[in-house]
């Protein structure tokens, strides 16, 4: 049977792909650089290691695989690698190996309103590599998660320290999505051709929609502290951004700029899946307390 190819399955969305399509008896072959790392928590997973040298994946064996998707990207930059270097490059390169190998479907994950935040770098690489895909001859679908429940835990650990700080009043409006609804969901969606055929975008988000001060309050709820919330102005927020690509070097401010960026929007699109945000707090909170 042919198999799914994941790569970038070591990371948060990636293994909760691995887990959930293995679960529901989808053949699945995990691209890594970690081999061992990662058969320690998953042992029965067929696992590739793949190396990157100067952005030069090797080890790519897709022969007997009929679908790629891609959460491969970084989110720090490390070891001299830019977000053009993997979130690109790394990517294009593994199109032109699935181009080659016949490859079938390529589903790729990039960011909510990634193609309109043009000045930030995390988003312009990955949305060079969706033009890219959008022109390659394999069906392809784009995902585009509005975040991840593992996003918000600097909500709570801004509440474990006491307080929350906000920009703008607080009132800007999201709805992160658990790795587990949002891998379920993908699966679904992977066995929807037409969808790849006519070589969408796919805006998804989580179950409910909050705004930025009702997840403080939640993280607080999480940890039975009263809400603390510090509100500053949005001038201050745009200034970070100004400062921070002037005076600060990118692989240091990369992360900062995306979220201070999202941290301005409204970040909401269609709600999906069924995982609580309070209840995901709720448990990292307990790692919290037995950390403290």
């Amino acid at each position: 049977m042919k198999k799914v190819a994941i790569f970038g399955a070591s990371g948060y969305l990636g293994k909760n792909l691995v887990r959930a399509m293995t679960q529901r008896g989808v053949p699945v072959v995990a691209f890594v650089r970690d081999k061992e790392s990662f058969e320690q928590q998953f042992d029965s997973v067929e696992t590739r290691k793949v190396c990157f040298d100067s952005c030069k994946p090797s080890n790519i064996e897709l022969t007997d695989c009929y679908a790629v998707i891609s959460a491969l990207g970084i989110t720090k930059q490390r070891d001299g690698l830019s977000y053009e270097d993997v979130d690109y490059k790394v990517n294009a390169l593994i199109l032109h190996e699935a181009e080659k190998f016949g490859v079938q479907k390529f589903m790729y994950v990039s960011v909510f309103k990634g193609e309109t935040f043009k000045d930030v770098s995390l988003c312009k690489a990955k949305e060079h590599f969706v033009t890219e895909l959008t022109r390659s001859t394999i069906p392809s679908l784009v995902i585009r998660p509005t975040g991840f429940y593992s996003d918000m835990l600097d909500f709570l650990k801004m509440a474990q320290n006491g307080k929350v700080h906000l920009f703008g009043g607080g009132k800007q409006k999201l709805n992160p999505i658990s790795g587990n609804d949002l891998s379920i969901e993908m699966l679904r969606l992977l066995k929807n051709d037409s969808l790849f055929e006519l070589k969408q975008s796919i805006n998804i988000g989580g179950p409910r929609t909050l705004s930025h001060f009702e997840i403080a309050n939640l993280a607080f709820l999480a940890l039975d502290k009263p809400t603390v919330v510090k509100i500053h102005p949005d001038w201050l927020r745009k200034m970070i951004l100004l400062l921070g690509r002037v005076f600060i070097p990118q692989n240091i401010f990369g992360p900062y700029e995306f979220f201070f960026t999202a941290m301005g929007e409204d970040m909401n699109t269609n709600e999906y899946g069924i995982e609580s945000l309070y209840t995901f707090f709720r448990n990292h909170a307990q790692t919290l307390s037995k950390q403290n």
